[in-house]
């Protein structure tokens, strides 16, 4: 399997288990938004404090029910709220759209649970509200956001491991370097896996044997050479100490008779025929030919 093969499933396997962490872990945090958001308590907490601040707006700009258009305004930085104001049985605002007084007539607005109407002063009146709001939308958002962020960071974290994977090995792998060139070539390189990196670690074992091989050999023939080398100096010896002793005899005058001294002038070509088989078989043995010479 090449690298780039495993570098595609390595980022494929990632981004699965991440797709799978971001739906599995939206679905729990917004299980528990919704548990949360539609408790009662919860909704009637968040729809009192909403009401709070709709009359303390009512309040500072002096609004009645003349001029409820001026409730716009603070419904436009509260967007997702919505409510809708009674007066006597009617209705009289509605967040939704603006409408006169022949519309709010006409308009069929459904009716709500009475524990859903909260009490508000309009100028010198006491009128009803209805309200509801998305209060769950920003814990929605905030989910959405956590939980991309968090499978982002589980998709790099995933795929850090995987490539750290690979350079562990290449650390290993020159780690392996550092003691086949200390000289230690019975060390065997660590393969791991089937890729490109794993060829080349099984491509150093191969040059590894190959090489302690061919020192093998040379170490073998190094050794035969010396033996070969000891084994003909022995036999030079020999014929040195013939030729020797019949050249003294030749000097000395121990071939005192013309017979000897043939006798001697032979024996001395059969010595110099001796050594020059052995220096011949020399010459081969390492590699020369006394012919070049």
């Amino acid at each position: 399997m090449s690298l780039y093969l495993e570098l595609f499933l390595l980022l494929f396997l990632a981004g699965m288990l991440s797709l799978l962490f971001f739906v599995g872990s939206r679905f729990v945090i917004e299980q528990q938004i919704d548990r949360y958001y539609q408790n009662r308590n919860s909704v009637q907490k968040y729809n009192e404090k909403y009401i709070s601040l709709l009359q303390n707006y009512i309040t500072e700009q002096g609004i009645s029910t003349i001029d409820l258009w001026k409730l716009d305004e603070w419904m436009n930085n509260h967007r997702l709220i919505y409510i809708q104001i009674k007066k006597d049985d009617e209705w009289i605002y509605s967040s939704d759209f603006a409408m006169d007084e022949e519309q709010a007539n006409d308009y069929d607005f459904p009716s709500y649970p009475s524990d859903s109407y909260y009490d508000i002063e309009l100028g010198d009146e006491t009128v009803q509200v209805f309200i509801i709001g998305m209060y769950s939308f920003n814990a929605y958002m905030v989910a959405l956001i956590f939980s991309i962020i968090v499978s982002f960071l589980f998709f790099f974290v995933l795929t850090l491991l995987g490539v750290r994977r690979k350079i562990l090995y290449l650390n290993q792998l020159s780690r392996d370097i550092e003691i086949l060139e200390g000289g230690n070539l019975g060390y065997e390189v660590f393969v791991q896996g089937n890729d490109e990196i794993s060829d080349l670690a099984v491509g150093l074992n191969s040059m590894r044997v190959s090489f302690k091989k061919q020192i093998e050999e040379v170490e073998c023939l190094t050794r035969a050479n010396q033996e070969m080398v000891t084994e003909i100096s022995h036999d030079l010896r020999t014929p040195l100490t013939s030729v020797k002793a019949y050249v003294e005899g030749l000097r000395d005058g121990i071939a005192n008779t013309e017979e000897k001294r043939q006798r001697y002038y032979n024996a001395l070509r059969i010595r110099a025929a001796d050594l020059e088989t052995l220096i011949d078989n020399l010459s081969v043995f390492s590699g020369f030919d006394r012919g070049e010479y």
